[in-house]
Order: C-alpha cells, then structure tokens, then sequence
C-alpha cells in the first residue's frame, strides 16, 4: 500500500510540476513579447503572474511537505500493524514442506507429523487452530510444479 501511494504522490508532484514549468513559461514568454512601453496596466499585469508563481511555489511546498508527511505516518501506521500481527503470531509455528492430499484434516494432519517427525506427544485440545496457507492446488502437474502449501499451527498456549 505504502508503494502505491508514493507513486500516486510521485505522479501528482510531477504533474504539479509540470503546470508550474508551463507557467514559467508562458511568464517568460509574456515578458519578451511585452512592448518596451512602460504602460502601468502590462506592468501590473506582470507583478500579477510573478507574485501567482511565487505563491503557487510555495502551495507546492507546503503539499509536499504534508503528503511526505502523510506517506511518513502510512509507513509508521504499517510498522505498527505488523508488531501488533507479530504478536498474534507468537503461539504459531510454520510446517513446511508436508504433503497435502485432498479433504484432509488438517489438524490430525499435523498431530501426526509433531508425534512421528518430532517425536512430541501433544492432544489436540492444545491446538487452537490449524489449516493450510494459500489457495488449494487443483491438478497434480500444477502441485508439483508450485509446491505444497505450507500448515500454519496457531496454539492454545
């Protein structure tokens, strides 16, 4: 997420930028096309486009400044959710690698492998919950050629 809104950001900055060059130029080109006269009115009209440029600078600045601050609070905001998740996480343990066969239960599935491969006697009232990550592979050409889905284990305790 926090990609997708700097780039939204980067693509506004340089649209924002590209209208104040614009501006620029039509400011310049306004200068060198003026006649040499010292008409009060094309003068005043002069101050007006600078002192619009200037200000429009300025409103550019003080955007950037609050959307890096926006995209600064975005980041913090994500690096608080992933400890919060991490802490959830903390009963959990990852099984990879195990086959996976089709309408298995899961959580006798990992009973047997914590009893056989880790020689660990557990009863299931110690899982909380059990089940396989991702969506399920339909074809066995396509298992073999993806892998098989890992097992996340969440503990009572």
């Amino acid at each position: 997420m926090l990609k997708e809104v700097s780039k939204r950001l980067e693509e506004f900055e340089q649209q924002v930028y590209q209208h104040l060059k614009e501006l620029q130029d039509r400011h310049a080109s306004v200068v060198q096309e003026r006649p040499k006269s010292t008409n009060s009115e094309d003068i005043s009209r002069m101050q007006e486009v600078a002192t619009f440029s200037v200000n429009f600078q300025k409103q550019l600045d003080i955007i950037r400044k609050e959307l890096q601050a926006v995209s600064d609070s975005v980041l913090r905001q994500e690096e608080r959710i992933d400890e919060l998740e991490q802490y959830s996480r903390r009963n959990c343990l990852l099984f990879h690698g195990f086959a996976e066969k089709p309408g298995e239960n899961v959580t006798d599935a990992v009973l047997k492998i914590i009893k056989e491969t880790l020689n660990i006697n557990i009863e299931q009232s110690a899982i909380d919950c059990a089940h396989r990550i991702g969506k399920p592979i339909r074809y066995v050409a396509q298992a073999v050629k993806e892998g098989r889905r890992s097992i996340i284990v969440k503990f009572v305790s």
